[in-house]
Formats: structure tokens, C-alpha cells, sequence
């Protein structure tokens, strides 16, 4: 009879704790600091949104986050170094289109799965691409610069930084009828000066890299690539204004983890990143540097990564763009 009753007595015992083991277990993270890997220079567009965001993260989850930037190679520098991460949740990236929609279409050969590597965490912001030159540029109207690339092609140089500056640039100008040289940069901060010193003519930017400039009467903003003006560019027309159908395009960022993270983790990081972005103060902060928060959970972001795979391919070739 001691027998009879002790077996049940400890299966009860066992089932009862593990609830408690379990609680235990998702509890006890984060309980050191969390490195977010951004794969771009500091001062671009993707590091200030992250900057935006990771503060409020550290907060709900109650430890350190901290950024850590590695550029090169069109971001693929970065996610290499993350995909190879331990998938513990304390190594997490954030990262772009131009990296995780955009990669099979621009690389012939990549050293991840764009991805099968990743586990997607959050979309946090998109935004789209505004057109700048030098302020002193005579082209005071996108029509005007038009007409000058299309006078002057082996002068009309452009400069980029990612895939979604350089495919705004080539769809611009396969809109135009045009060509022009076009000079790749690490970092926006790098592209927009070589503008501002006459080096290049003209590029296609994230308006949270070209606003100081813009204000500061360095470059000139001629046209944006979204539907609708800008709040942030009232005066700026869209491409599409200026004559130029089917020319809309946005970028966009989110949160990364490698391949194999616990979802109990990428539970506790989307929630995190989901009550940031509900922050008046993120919202504020975004919206006022011409992003838009776009909100979308792991499930959902991992099925949007497909749809906008297509997409982005789609563009590449429209725009003659061949993997390299």
C-alpha cells in the first residue's frame, strides 16, 4: 500500500513543480545585458531607429540594452555576425529590407539564409526615401534635375548606401529615361557629405539621415518616394506629383534574433518592442523624424518577410539591379 500511494504521490509531486520549473525558466531572462547588433554605421538611419527604440526596451525588460554597430558590405557584415550568434536571446540584431527582403535578390552568394537564419522578432518602422542635391544646385525642381541628368549622363553621379537607396536612384532613373554613375558608401552620413561637397549630384536618403542637412540649407529636398507629402517635408512633392507613376517605395526595420531562440524569449522581446513603439514618446520621436511605426508581431513579421521578398525582387529587376 506504501508503494500504491507513493508512486502517485510523487507523479503529482513532479507535474506540480513543473509549472514553477517553467515560470522559473522564462523569469530568469533577461538577467544580463542584451546586445543589439545593428549591421550599418552609426548615425544612419537604421542605428538612430534602433537608438529611438532600445531604451524603452531596457525598461519593460528591466536590464541594459545596448547597441552595437557593425557595418560592411551592405549590412551583410552585421548579420553574418549575428546568425552565428548564440541563440540565447542576449545577442539580437536590428536590421532592413536591404538585408532580410531585399538579400537573395541583390547577392548572388550570401553567407546566411536571409530567413532560415533569423527569427524575426518585431517590424518597427518603415519610411520612405526623400531626393536631395547640393543647395547650390541651379536644379531648384525635380523637373529641372530631370532635364540636367538627362543632358549630362556621364556627369550625373549619384551616391548610396543600402539597397533601398540604390534601388530609388535606378528606378528613378529608369522612370526618367536616363543614366548616371553611381557611387556606393558605407553610411548615409558618408553619402550625403560627398552631396553636400559637390563630389556627387544627387541621391535618395531616409529623411531621418538628410533632415539636419535639409534644415541646416546644405541639400535640397526636390521629391520623396511615398504616396502622400511627408508631415515632415510639407513642401516637398512626391515623386508621383512630379509626373512620375508607380515610383512609391519605403524601407523598413525590425528586430532579429538568431535562428533557434526559445519563443518563450522572442515572446518576452516582441512584447518588449510592442510596448515601446506604444511609448508617446517613441511615437513622437519617429513621426518627427519621417518614420512611420508599422507594428507587426514575430508570426505576422516572418509572413510579411515573404510577401516583401517578392516584392523587392521584383523591383531589383525592374531596375536592372543584377546580384552581385
Amino acid at each position: 500500500m506504501r508503494l500504491k500511494s507513493a508512486i502517485p504521490a510523487a507523479l503529482f509531486a513532479l507535474f506540480a513543480a513543473s509549472p514553477t520549473m517553467a515560470q522559473s525558466g522564462s523569469a530568469a531572462y533577461p538577467n544580463r545585458p542584451i546586445k543589439v547588433v545593428v549591421p550599418f554605421a552609426a548615425g544612419g538611419a537604421g542605428d538612430i531607429a534602433a537608438r529611438i527604440i532600445t531604451e524603452e526596451i531596457g525598461k519593460t525588460l528591466k536590464t541594459p540594452v545596448v547597441i552595437e554597430n557593425r557595418p560592411g558590405g551592405n549590412g551583410l557584415v552585421g548579420a553574418s555576425y549575428l546568425a552565428k550568434a548564440v541563440p540565447d536571446g542576449y545577442t539580437i540584431g536590428y536590421s532592413t529590407n536591404t538585408v532580410h527582403a531585399g538579400g537573395l535578390a541583390v547577392f548572388k552568394t550570401l553567407p546566411f539564409h536571409p530567413v532560415n537564419d533569423f527569427t524575426p522578432i518585431a517590424l518597427t518602422f518603415s519610411s520612405p526615401q526623400v531626393l536631395v542635391v547640393k543647395n547650390d544646385n541651379p536644379a531648384k525642381t525635380e523637373a529641372e534635375l530631370r532635364s540636367w541628368i538627362q543632358a549630362n549622363p556621364k556627369t550625373a553621379s549619384y551616391s548610396y548606401h543600402n539597397g533601398g537607396s540604390q534601388i530609388s536612384a535606378n528606378l528613378y532613373l529608369k522612370r526618367i529615361q536616363a543614366s548616371g554613375l553611381a557611387v556606393p558608401y558605407v553610411s548615409p552620413v558618408a553619402a550625403l557629405t560627398d552631396v553636400v561637397g559637390g563630389v556627387t549630384v544627387f541621391g535618395f536618403y531616409e529623411p531621418v539621415a538628410a533632415k539636419p542637412l535639409i534644415d541646416s540649407q546644405r541639400v535640397r529636398a526636390l521629391a520623396v518616394t511615398s504616396s502622400a507629402r511627408l508631415p515632415l517635408l510639407p513642401g516637398v512633392p512626391t515623386l508621383i506629383e512630379s509626373g512620375l507613376p508607380d515610383t512609391e517605395l519605403r524601407t523598413w526595420a525590425g528586430f532579429f534574433a538568431p535562428a533557434g531562440t526559445p519563443q518563450p524569449i522572442i515572446r518576452a522581446l516582441g512584447e518588449a518592442v510592442k510596448n515601446a513603439l506604444e511609448q508617446a514618446s517613441v511615437r513622437d520621436k519617429a513621426h518627427s523624424l519621417g518614420m512611420a511605426v508599422e507594428y507587426l508581431p514575430p508570426d505576422r513579421f516572418r509572413e510579411f518577410l515573404g510577401t516583401d521578398a517578392q516584392f523587392w525582387k521584383k523591383r531589383y529587376e525592374e531596375a536592372g539591379i543584377a546580384p552581385q
